[in-house]
């Protein structure tokens, strides 16, 4: 088929290993393409997070005073800022999870299987995802902490005064 028609035609004809290696280094590229968009992705919403935590400690500074002056410790008001902040990574991480997984399966099957009519299996990158989710995890459990703390050394007299 290739010598008698490829030529004056425009044939390609491949065998099956062919086209598999074929299909595994598109895929491959498409892979490559998409790790530096979930880079850029997973930075933002940890700035993202970082930053209302931020917002949310100097907007209740004053209270923070408030419940300093009426007997919580400094390593309370620590712990906390730093279990608020985790809990709010913890559900931005599971919402991300969820986002994550639907859009990667509406991917395969819409793109790859009803668009280009390619038979893929769907693989969820479970080890990617748990070690992305440790880090925002870690990274907003680290920043609630230096928050707390430095919502706990404020000067009560001064964080009193404070207008919201």
């Amino acid at each position: 088929i290739r010598s008698r028609w490829g030529t004056s035609h425009g044939a390609v004809v491949l065998t099956v290993e062919e086209l598999r290696s074929t299909y595994r280094i598109m895929l491959a590229r498409l892979t490559a393409l998409v790790r530096p968009l979930l880079a850029i992705a997973l930075a933002s919403g940890l700035a993202g997070v970082l930053c209302v935590g931020a917002a949310a400690t100097v907007a209740r500074r004053r209270s923070h005073a408030v419940l300093r002056a009426v007997g919580l410790t400094r390593g309370q008001l620590e712990r906390v800022v730093t279990i608020e902040l985790a809990a709010i990574g913890a559900i931005a991480v599971a919402g991300a999870l969820m986002g994550g997984w639907g859009l990667g399966w509406l991917q395969v099957h819409v793109l790859l299987r009803g668009m280009l009519g390619m038979s893929v299996r769907y693989a969820f990158p479970a080890g990617l995802a748990a070690g992305a989710a440790a880090a925002v995890l870690g990274a907003t459990v680290l920043g609630g902490w230096w928050l707390g703390r430095r919502a706990g050394g404020v000067d009560l007299a001064e964080a009193l005064r404070w207008e919201a």
